[in-house]
């Protein structure tokens, strides 16, 4: 498993967050990403702030 955690800015409808996964199967694939993402939401505060106009 690889993760790219983007910082700053990041403009809209671009990814923060990257996650590439290998496996002999996709439902092995999906429940690695989906156990990631619940540790990383779990130990890793993440904010969305809206946009200041």
């Amino acid at each position: 498993m690889h993760c790219v955690h983007r910082v700053g800015t990041i403009p809209v409808g671009e990814a923060a967050i990257v996650v590439l996964v290998r496996s002999m199967h996709r439902q092995e694939a999906f429940l690695a990403v989906g156990w990631f993402m619940d540790e990383l939401k779990r130990f890793v505060p993440i904010w969305k702030v809206g946009s200041v106009r």
